[in-house]
């Protein structure tokens, strides 16, 4: 739900503290340490590593890290917090359904809908979740109304760009629920609506909120004086790299019908290519993206940067 508890964005900061099992349990202990004897409090922690990994888990732990790496995992969150739109008092209140979703009387009836390629009419106040979802998009209350089918399709683009910034781990969309948003475009195309389906994608992937956030969490990363640096870029490159990967999975999943009996006809770019093409242009087109060293650099040593690099054609 969207009043959950705060999310860690990729650092697992619980399990920093167990890491030096020679660091004690009382963390002000263990900073007051660092700060006194800091030559000791490297030692202590010289199990860790050299690697990005080990360098954080330092920062983390104690004074004497944060000379390694200029890098904070809390700035990282709180970065990517920064970037998420704020719920008004509508959407706290009046959408507890990203979360039933999974529940097992919802998810029953969802998957019929959507299997069943349901035409009921949806009424005004079933629309109520969709608007007021911190995720919705532009043109999603309008999808939505032209039958409890695209009802459901729509709720399950929803959940899977909440599941997306908010979850770390597990399904990004509940694996029933998955096939039957492949069955429902399926079906469509099986009645001639394939050149609908595919608007209903593009018109999805450019109003997602998904790509805003990314584009203003990636902004103020490569502004930052340090962005040259890849032990500062590559963490927050990581973040973002991660749920792109996530989110680019599961509509390729559903919409990936279209490939066969609409693409190759009419010559249109793949459903892959349409997803990295807009995230491209979204996040990273900048001049500070396309100038930055570490993107341009052919030795660089992050799996994270390496897949951006690739993916996109940066070098």
């Amino acid at each position: 739900m969207i009043s959950g508890p705060s999310v860690n964005f990729g650092f697992e900061l619980h399990n920093f503290t167990k890491v030096d099992e020679t660091a004690g349990d009382d963390r002000d202990a263990c900073l007051k340490e660092a700060s006194e004897t800091p030559r000791k409090a490297q030692e202590q922690r010289s199990g860790l590593g050299r690697g990005l990994g080990g360098q954080l888990a330092r920062s983390y732990l104690g004074l004497a890290g944060s000379s390694v790496v200029d890098v904070n995992p809390r700035q990282i969150s709180r970065r990517m917090s920064n970037c998420l739109p704020t719920p008004t008092a509508s959407q706290c209140e009046a959408f507890p359904s990203a979360a039933s979703l999974s529940d097992e009387p919802e998810l029953e009836g969802f998957f019929l809908g959507l299997v069943l390629n349901d035409v009921g009419s949806v009424a005004e106040a079933e629309l109520e979740p969709v608007k007021s979802h911190r995720w919705t998009f532009k043109g999603a209350e309008d999808l939505a109304a032209k039958g409890k089918g695209f009802y459901f399709f729509v709720q399950c683009l929803l959940e899977m760009q909440r599941n997306v910034q908010l979850s770390e781990e597990g399904d990004v969309l509940e694996p029933q629920l998955m096939r039957a948003c492949r069955t429902f475009v399926t079906a469509q195309c099986r009645r001639q609506k394939m050149g609908e389906m595919y608007q209903v994608l593009t018109h999805f992937l450019s109003n997602s909120l998904l790509f805003h956030e990314w584009a203003r969490f990636l902004e103020s990363t490569f502004d930052d004086p340090r962005a040259n640096q890849e032990s500062y870029l590559a963490p927050y490159l990581e973040q973002v790299w991660k749920r792109f990967s996530r989110f680019r999975e599961v509509v390729e999943v559903i919409f990936g019908v279209l490939n066969g009996r609409f693409v190759r006809v009419h010559r249109l770019p793949r459903v892959e290519d349409l997803v990295l093409e807009q995230m491209k242009r979204r996040c990273f087109s900048s001049d500070q993206v396309l100038r930055n060293e570490v993107l341009l650099s052919e030795k660089s040593g992050s799996a994270a940067v390496k897949a951006v690099t690739r993916a996109f054609n940066l070098r």
